[in-house]
């Protein structure tokens, strides 16, 4: 099930509680019914209703745009707006709430549970190639930056797609401030980034946040485009990816620094305003849309300062997320944001590792350990390099016994510089037989451990063999 046709449903179904609580209080007609917390949960429904439908005419099928019950409610989301603003009375709220609770009457359930029926197709998974930043987006936040003179930035980029981002903000820092004093630090979440971008990287790891280790509140910028959960299934859990992602890259950025958030407009749902609220000032928002290939990227783009005191939410924050339709044009038309500055002194990045260890990082580790030179010394032992003769070959109990001892591991020497490095174990193995016994009805299990010679050993081409 699609996650807004999830949200679509759930506004629907708030709408016909309201209504119905409406109408009862009609029949009792009492004065003592607080009609404005009434009206804000209608708008708090409104809001949600909206983000539903934005998305869903995102995914939507054009060739099925014109007799959709989608593109109709679409429609007449203005007048819906405009009788909840207006609503002043019992009556006049039911019969703004009624436009959309008509509208979606006939409507089977078996529409917003299999919508690849109707109006849409299957989005099984979801890849964010079309949420990109454009060189307008990348021009805005680098021009508003106060580049400071005495010492260099540390940008993080989560990245979780191709790459091209860190190009355009490094292309756009470059030709406003004519400084290159911008050290770019990369996550590569869902190793997709393009080769020809891994240049523009002082640092670049892999893997998903989870099980890497990162310096916590060391960066200056913090920088993503997160992926988003297009489906809900059937538990009662709704999966917010881009929550949770957002929320772990917080982490990283220092006290003043600045995050830059680019995330579809319609995705700005109440625990995202809620998060960015308790973590955020001075917020600026602006949107770019691009019609490419006939898919809208349509982003919103958050900027804010992080401040020290996460525990409250900035009410005023929250509202002007929580109403982002309602700042629709001036978010759109932004000419200019407010200068971004940046608190004094350079922090230092202690732990930069991912959880996923590339080819190119495993050499660096490798380069830089003195394993091998190591390995060697345990090598030389002058005990070894006196000649001996044993007395006849072992047998595989006797191998065993030195296996487990350890003194078959290490180095043979081939001669004229070719060794093979062997390690040599014993791997035990448990055998398990089912017997049914008829007589008694039951099941005897008779189990049998054996211990099994292995010997491992890398050959003087590289080639690894093991012998069992």
């Amino acid at each position: 099930m699609l996650l807004a046709m999830f949200t679509l449903k759930d506004s629907i179904s708030r709408f016909n509680s309201i209504k119905k609580t409406l109408e009862k209080q009609q029949q009792k007609q009492k004065d003592d019914f607080n009609l404005t917390n009434t009206v804000n949960n209608i708008k708090d429904c409104y809001i949600d209703f909206k983000n539903a439908l934005e998305e869903l005419k995102n995914l939507q099928s054009s060739r099925f745009r014109d007799k959709s019950v989608i593109n109709s409610a679409y429609a007449v989301l203005s007048v819906l707006k405009m009788s909840i603003n207006n609503a002043k009375t019992l009556e006049e709220c039911i019969d703004a709430i009624s436009i959309i609770t008509e509208l979606f009457k006939e409507v089977p359930d078996e529409f917003f549970e299999r919508p690849d029926l109707y109006d849409f197709g299957n989005f099984s998974t979801y890849n964010n190639e079309d949420w990109y930043l454009t060189e307008k987006a990348a021009s805005l936040i680098c021009k508003a930056i106060d580049a400071p003179s005495e010492r260099n930035l540390n940008l993080l980029n989560v990245i979780t797609h191709g790459g091209e981002d860190i190009y355009q903000i490094k292309s756009s820092y470059y030709s406003e401030h004519d400084i290159d004093n911008i050290n770019v630090y990369g996550i590569d979440c869902n190793q997709v980034i393009e080769r020809r971008y891994k240049e523009n990287f002082t640092r670049l790891i892999y893997g998903p946040l989870k099980g890497s280790f990162i310096s916590h509140d060391v960066f200056d910028i913090v920088f993503t485009i997160p992926q988003i959960e297009y489906n809900k299934n059937y538990s009662n859990l709704i999966p917010k990816k881009e929550r949770d992602f957002i929320q772990k890259s917080i982490q990283y950025l220092r006290v003043g620094g600045i995050f830059v958030l680019g995330l579809p407009i319609f995705r700005y749902y109440k625990d995202i305003c809620i998060l960015l609220a308790k973590n955020f000032t001075n917020v600026q928002l602006f949107r770019t849309t691009i019609d490419w290939n006939s898919c809208i990227n349509d982003i919103c783009y958050f900027v804010g300062t992080r401040k020290s005191n996460n525990k409250e939410v900035d009410s005023s924050v929250y509202e002007y997320l929580r109403h982002i339709y309602d700042n629709i044009e001036d978010i759109t038309n932004i000419e200019n944001l407010q200068k971004i500055t940046f608190p004094k002194g350079i922090l230092d990045i202690k732990q930069f590792r991912g959880s996923i260890i590339d080819d190119e990082e495993l050499n660096e580790f490798y380069r830089q350990s003195n394993s091998t030179s190591k390995f060697w010394k345990e090598q030389n032992i002058d005990d070894l390099n006196q000649e001996k003769h044993p007395l006849l070959p072992f047998n595989v109990g006797q191998i065993g016994l030195v296996l487990t001892s350890g003194f078959l591991d290490g180095v043979v020497d081939e001669g004229n510089g070719f060794y093979h490095a062997v390690k040599g174990r014993v791997v035990r193995k448990i055998d398990s037989d089912n017997e049914i016994m008829a007589e008694s009805n039951s099941i005897e299990v008779n189990e049998t451990t054996t211990n099994r010679v292995e010997i491992n050993a890398f050959l003087p081409d590289g080639t690894y063999k093991k012998l069992a």
